[in-house]
This record gives C-alpha cells, sequence and structure tokens, in this order.
C-alpha cells in the first residue's frame, strides 16, 4: 500500500503538474479558534465551510459539509454550539479523542443515526486546527483503508479513530502530508490515477532533480522526503539542508545535517557543512563537540592517504 500511494503521488504530479494541496486555509483556521472562544457563532462557521476558495482540499467533504447542515436544521442551536465547542477543541490525545467523540454521540442520542458523517466532522475541525498533528479523516480515505484492512466495519466513532491513526502512520511512513494521502486515496478509490506497480525511486529522483533545478523547491523538498523515507541517502540530506539554508530555515538545514552526519559519520562533507551552520548560528557548544567528533576522521583519513604515498 506504500508503494501504491508513492507511486500514485508520482501520478498526480505528473499528470496534474503540482502537489496535492496540503495546506488548510489560514482563515478557517481563525475562525474555528474564535467559536471556540465564543467570538462568533456557528453560523459563521458555516458560512465559511460552506464557501470554501479552495475547492480541492479534501476537507470538508461533501458528506462533513451535509452532516454539517442536518444538526444545524434538527438541533436547538443554542445547545449544539456548547457540544461543537466542547467537540471541536483539539484533543490531548487518541484516547481524549474519542471520548470527545463518545460524549457528543450520547449527546445525540437518538438521533445519531441520522446525523450523518458526524465524526468526520469533527476530525475535519481538528485538522483545520492542527494539520500535521490531526490527519484529515473522510469517506474515500476510510473507503480506501478498509479495501486495504487498515480501518475496520465497526460505527462511525470506531473507523474515524482507526482513520486518524492509519493516516498518521501512513504519513510518517511515506513523508506526504495527511490531506495530500486523502487526496490520493480519493483519485485511488474513484479510479482518477492508474500508478504504476514496482519501484519508481529512479522516475521520483529525476523528477525531483528536475524540479530543484527549475526552482520549484517546494515540490523538490517534498519529493527528497519522500524519497528518504524509502531510502536513507546522505547526499539528498545535504541537498535539503542546502535548499532550507537559502530559504533562511538554518535550524531545518542543520537538522538535516545532524541526520545526514549520522548516516554517514565518515563523509568529511557532511561534517564539514554541519560545522558551518552551526557556526553560522553561533552555537558553540554544538560546533565543539562536532569538532571533537570530526577530528579523529581527519586524522584517520590522513594517515590512511599517507600510507598509500
Amino acid at each position: 500500500m506504500m508503494n501504491e500511494l508513492i507511486n500514485a503521488y508520482y501520478e498526480y504530479l505528473t499528470m496534474f503538474g503540482e502537489s496535492p494541496h496540503d495546506i488548510p486555509s489560514p482563515e478557517l483556521r481563525s475562525t474555528i479558534s474564535k467559536f471556540i472562544d465564543k467570538k462568533v457563532n456557528f453560523a459563521t462557521v458555516k458560512f465559511k465551510l460552506d464557501n470554501l476558495e479552495d475547492e480541492s482540499y479534501p476537507v470538508p467533504s461533501q458528506e462533513a459539509t451535509a452532516s454539517m447542515s442536518k444538526l444545524v436544521l434538527n438541533l436547538d442551536l443554542d445547545e449544539l454550539e456548547v457540544q461543537l465547542r466542547t467537540l471541536m477543541e483539539l484533543p490531548e490525545d487518541m484516547n481524549d479523542a474519542k471520548g470527545k467523540l463518545l460524549d457528543f454521540e450520547e449527546y445525540l442520542g437518538n438521533y445519531a443515526s441520522n446525523a450523518g458523517s458526524w465524526p468526520e466532522l469533527a476530525a475535519c475541525f481538528w485538522h483545520l486546527q492542527a494539520p500535521e498533528e490531526w490527519p484529515v479523516v473522510n469517506s474515500s480515505s476510510i473507503r480506501y483503508l478498509q479495501k486495504n484492512g487498515e480501518v475496520g466495519r465497526g460505527d462511525g466513532v470506531q473507523n474515524c479513530i482507526e482513520c486518524i491513526m492509519a493516516m498518521n502512520r501512513l504519513s510518517d511512513e511515506t513523508g506526504i502530508s495527511s490531506a495530500a494521502l486523502a487526496t490520493l486515496m480519493y483519485a485511488l478509490t474513484n479510479e482518477v490515477l492508474e500508478p504504476s506497480e514496482g519501484d519508481i525511486s529512479d522516475e521520483l529522483l529525476d523528477y525531483a532533480k528536475t524540479c530543484d533545478e527549475a526552482g520549484d523547491l517546494e515540490s523538490a523538498l517534498m519529493l527528497y522526503e519522500i524519497l528518504l523515507h524509502l531510502k536513507p541517502d546522505s547526499d539528498l540530506m545535504m541537498r535539503k539542508s542546502e535548499i532550507y539554508e537559502s530559504q533562511g530555515l538554518i535550524m531545518a538545514a542543520i537538522g538535516e545535517a545532524e541526520s545526514a552526519v549520522e548516516l554517514k559519520p565518515e563523509s568529511m562533507k557532511c561534517h564539514k557543512r554541519l560545522l558551518l551552520l552551526y557556526k553560522s548560528k553561533k552555537m558553540v557548544k554544538e560546533f565543539n563537540a562536532e569538532v571533537k567528533r570530526y577530528e579523529p576522521i581527519w586524522e584517520k583519513k590522513k594517515a590512511k592517504k599517507q600510507g598509500q604515498n
């Protein structure tokens, strides 16, 4: 399944010429925060979600939007707002998330079975607030994951929790954001994409280098990240470090350089780059520690070279 999703990502890139969207609207995040803080009512939230500027983003889905309409039309709005504010607050962990869903299900009572995909709606609100921590959950993702044995055939709450866990794991394993994964799962479920089978690492690398050379650094970074999930490579880590440095993201550049050194400790090139980055940030303690680690490697290489002469 992981290879299928990675191949689908490449197929999406070559078909549409861009990566699937993976950053939700800041305006939506702001609206949700204002609702939780009682600065706006739920009608404002619903209006914003019903009138999205970026229709290609995978949340909210049509099912979640329909569920939102059912809740508003069939329940007391004042009481619903109180319950929704509690539901929409970010959970502390998976147990808290499941507890929030079960509490809201208890509030719905007999109406729960007629409220549509309300667990998906809750996950939508969590994702919009913290997209890296709380992944996209929608019906296409659930169907795809059920087909691949990652999600069972339980009730809506259990399916939602299992989908969150599976999407987080797949995002970690592939390096693809959950929003992009959801877009790919929709395309695969609806046969929009027909990805090739087998290892396409070489094609991915060629495309990444093409994006890099063309100045499309965001796409290049994403592709390098996916490639590193397939197989660690110090050269790719070093290139990511260079790109981050060019963007002024020095700590991210240091992180990639440190990973390169850990992967290839005998590489003087990796050590030298890390030393330069530490020096640029005036990280004296880290610089000195790296010098101590670097010197024995240098001495060993120098002795070996002298022995050959």
